[in-house]
């Protein structure tokens, strides 16, 4: 995997196999802003996996075994993509669970697109796994690595396949987030996203309309995304102009997935990116370590609490305080939780040196946080100016 030096970086031929016109659901809607990303920093070629036509198919998609088998011949094909050119360096798919992964099966010839083909898995379980044992046979020990956003299955499947598999905790497109600069200009004081704890919505809806805040919430169950790009590029509007964003541990509400460990989900991430504090019954110490460092912003509200705590609630009505935090965990964000920072992470498990595509996204991310304390600064002058001149 090796090309023209540049700065001390070294080009690479990548490939991203896209399965993105596949799912519609707001968790691929992840998977595609990541793939994206990820693309952007390896300077590669997208190819995107479609939908076989008919009503044969169809029906062949779910089932691995005849649906594989039946992958040569062209009028049962389940799923189809244009075949590479030529052989790449290095291919990536990046899917939300294993059995998603397994559409690699039904595509003619996708192992010899490149010489070193890796996948991106986000959520792996290890109650998951039986369900997803023919895709370990057909893809999974195809494969040269497979990275994992959750810790708790890698050990299972790392038992399950002779295919190296990695640890790499989920990230975002720190970049593609335009941040509030102002505390003012965060309406919303508290917003929760997707799965949520009922005693934390009861105690938190009591505590808007008695304090009269503004608490954001979904009322939809598992509602379809039109355009992956728009609904993530919408949804981190919205983290955005907000004081403080609910994040649980990934799954809290089905523990039997992870037999008792706590994951960092994705909603850490989004929220950091975004500029908010943390509001939730977050992982313990060394599981947030493992993957935050122990982000600053951060507020404590237990799954299941009886009672919104005094202190916590005075802290929920200081806009300055809060913003300040989510300043705090902006940075952070840009620091070290860019998808850039993923990819240092699978590049030393690949062995692959530096590319050029990374060394820029890196001097962006921080170039962006030179200027967003800078305005960060000319903020608390005004402020402070306007204080005195009160006075």
């Amino acid at each position: 995997m090796s090309g023209p030096a540049v700065d001390g970086a070294s080009a690479i031929d990548a490939l991203v196999v896209s399965p993105r016109r596949l799912w519609d659901l707001p968790w691929t809607a992840y998977c595609t802003e990541l793939e994206s990303a990820l693309a952007q920093v390896l300077g590669a070629e997208t190819i995107e996996i479609e939908r076989g036509e008919g009503r044969l198919a169809t029906a062949l998609a779910p089932r691995f075994r005849v649906r594989n088998l039946a992958a040569t011949w062209t009028p049962v094909q389940a799923f189809s993509w244009r075949p590479p050119q030529r052989r790449h360096d290095l291919a990536i798919i990046v899917v939300n669970d294993l059995r998603q992964l397994g559409v690699l099966g039904a595509l003619r010839s996708w192992r010899a697109a490149a010489t070193v083909f890796v996948a991106y898995v986000y959520e792996i379980w290890p109650t998951w796994l039986p369900a997803a044992a023919p895709v370990i046979d057909d893809v999974v020990d195809r494969l040269d690595h497979v990275f994992v956003g959750i810790r708790t299955g890698a050990d299972a499947l790392r038992a399950r396949t002779s295919t190296p598999v990695t640890f790499v905790p989920p990230a975002v497109d720190v970049l593609a987030v335009e941040p509030v600069t102002t505390s003012g200009a965060r309406r919303i004081d508290v917003s929760n996203r997707g799965r949520r704890d009922p005693r934390q919505h009861e105690l938190l809806h009591a505590w808007a309309q008695r304090t009269g805040r503004f608490y954001e919430f979904d009322t939809l169950q598992q509602a379809t995304v039109a355009d992956p790009v728009e609904h993530r590029r919408h949804y981190y509007e919205q983290i955005a102009r907000s004081r403080a964003f609910v994040a649980n541990p990934a799954r809290f509400d089905l523990p039997e997935l992870s037999a008792g460990a706590t994951e960092v989900g994705l909603r850490y991430l989004e929220a950091l990116a975004c500029g908010t504090a943390l509001l939730g019954d977050h992982p313990a110490g060394s599981g947030i370590r493992r993957v935050l460092e122990d982000p600053p912003g951060m507020l404590v509200l237990p799954t299941g609490a009886g009672a919104l705590d005094a202190g916590l609630e005075h802290l929920l009505g200081d806009e300055a305080a809060l913003h300040e935090l989510g300043v705090a965990n902006r940075a952070a964000a840009l620091d070290r939780h860019d998808v850039v920072h993923r990819w240092d992470v699978m590049a030393a498990a690949l062995g692959v040196g530096p590319v050029p595509g990374a060394a820029r996204r890196q001097a962006e991310l921080r170039s962006t946080a030179r200027r967003e304390a800078r305005a960060g600064d000319a903020q608390v002058c005004a402020a402070t100016a306007s204080s005195n001149a009160a006075r």
